[in-house]
């Protein structure tokens, strides 16, 4: 009970070590289930169909957390990518700027060649 289901409870049961009936007293009182359950010496008792909706809470949980932590991964990676394209679009701006740079400049100097050669 204390492992499975701490999960619906966190704050319920402090961080040190913690008796299992103990902890599964306090998580089904911080989950208010009322008198849908007796708590024995090694086992808890539910009456019919609480099980399957502790399950059903429990999935969800799960299901959320999961979620959240999956759309982290996945901003995570996304930022690296986007970081990465905006590398290799500024570089792509450098090599084009300095290719049309020396083509300018090269131009530049094969006319005043040109120039030169001709007045002579």
């Amino acid at each position: 009970m204390r492992c499975s289901y701490s999960i619906l409870a966190p704050n319920a049961i402090p961080s040190g070590f913690v008796d299992g009936k103990v902890a599964s007293e306090k998580i089904l009182a911080a989950l208010e289930m009322g008198d849908s359950y007796r708590i024995g010496h090694t086992k808890v008792f539910f009456k019919a169909g609480v099980l399957g909706q502790l399950e059903e809470m429990r999935e969800e949980k799960l299901s959320k957390i999961l979620s959240n932590f999956q759309a982290r991964v996945r901003g995570y990676l996304m930022r690296g990518k986007y970081s990465k394209l905006q590398d290799q679009r500024y570089e792509t701006y450098w090599v084009t700027g300095s290719i049309t740079e020396l083509h300018t400049h090269s131009r530049f100097y094969c006319n005043t060649l040109f120039v030169l050669c001709s007045a002579t």
